[in-house]
């Protein structure tokens, strides 16, 4: 009874600590050493059109004039671009000229064109909050795809996850990155990116180079393209694992890639590891009670490093994040809650043995003072 009571403790412990989050950031440490560990190529399919801080120096002015970006669309289409994704806001109007010179360009694009679509939280004023929708204008849409530019961060501030497609309530949107990899409209779901895909790994050109057409057609021909803000000054930076900071249009592409590679990492659902948990503290919590300390701390440092490597493989070969931390804690308490079960049985076995002998010392008493000889 005694073992059993242990044992429900140290599952309502390490089960609530997993309910509440208290593991993720060891989760999340571990996930993130693996992405050092075991870094991929890209696929090699997307190219990033950087708007850099060489471009912007170049151009010399800001915002840049429509009529530059529609150029660059033509000198993309002109060098063979399989798609191409537009990762800038056209949501505000400028000046009328510029905007039909862009408008022009999309209608005669002979590839896709995607522009992005933006849901956020706006202070109305009064501590209110509404939900804004950003679009691109009129003039833009009737030529080009939609699609959703969101991220959002998990509890440590990092942006994690992402999903081929968005639910708005109103209608369902598919991401930039569901975009790039040419997924399923239909296809549902976050999943955590596989930032083990090295960023250095993918091809890249300076946006003034497509300007001005001073790059290799062939690095275009048959490629999905993506027109994206790397320069720091412009603010388009998230925070993410293992690489501190990254663009925002890159974050897309690493999501794309993760889509596209069959890396759409998932973590062990919480059902599986709350019922697997329960079973290691129920056989732990009998198995320690039974050895001495020594080997019962042996046994832990084992499980630690096969927990540590069948997450390395899990990670490496099956897309998966096993999510490792709440049974390493439910090892390390049933241990404890080994040790401690003996020393309440050794301090029981010791209030035996003194009552015990109390008793024979006071028969011992008594006879002495009974004695006739």
């Amino acid at each position: 009874m005694a073992r059993l009571v242990f044992s429900l403790v140290v599952i309502a412990l390490t089960g609530a600590a997993h309910l509440l989050g208290l593991f993720n950031p060891l989760t999340y440490r571990l996930i993130d050493e693996q992405f050092r560990m075991l870094p991929r190529p890209a696929t090699g399919e997307i190219l990033v059109v950087e708007i850099d801080p060489l471009s912007l120096r170049n151009i010399g002015v800001w915002p840049w004039p429509r009529s530059l970006h529609g150029r660059v669309l033509e000198q993309l289409a002109g060098a063979g671009a399989a798609q191409v994704v537009l990762d800038i806001d056209f949501a505000a109007t400028s000046d009328p000229a510029e905007d039909t010179a862009l408008a022009d360009a999309l209608a005669g694009a002979p590839m896709p064109v995607t522009m992005p679509v933006f849901r956020q939280y706006a202070d109305m004023g009064n501590g209110a909050a509404a939900v804004v929708e950003s679009a691109p204008l009129p003039l833009f849409r009737q030529w080009v795809d939609l699609a959703s530019a969101n991220v959002s961060s998990e509890s440590d501030g990092l942006v994690r996850r992402l999903a081929a497609t968005q639910d708005w309530g109103d209608r369902q949107w598919p991401t930039l990155a569901g975009v790039l990899a040419q997924v399923a409209d239909d296809a549902t779901g976050s999943f955590y990116i596989d930032f083990g895909i090295a960023p250095g790994s993918l091809d890249r050109l300076s946006y003034f180079d497509v300007l001005v057409g001073n790059f290799d057609p062939s690095l275009v021909a048959g490629r999905r393209v993506i027109v994206a803000a790397t320069a720091l000054e412009l603010g388009d930076v998230a925070a993410v694992p293992g690489l501190s900071s990254l663009p925002g249009g890159y974050v897309q592409v690493l999501a794309a890639e993760s889509l596209m590679q069959g890396r759409t990492l998932s973590l062990t659902p919480s059902w599986i590891v709350l019922l697997s948990m329960a079973g290691i503290a129920l056989g732990a919590v009998r198995v320690f009670d039974r050895l001495s300390w020594p080997m019962g701390l042996a046994i832990i440092l084992g499980t630690a490093v096969a927990l540590l490597l069948g997450s390395v493989v899990a990670y490496a070969f099956l897309g998966h994040l096993l999510d490792v931390m709440p049974w390493a804690a439910a090892i390390v308490l049933a241990y404890v809650a080994a040790l401690t079960l003996r020393i309440d049985e050794l301090a029981v076995g010791l209030l035996v043995q003194t009552i015990d002998l109390r008793r024979k010392n006071a028969f011992m008493s008594r006879v002495a003072e009974h004695a006739f000889d």
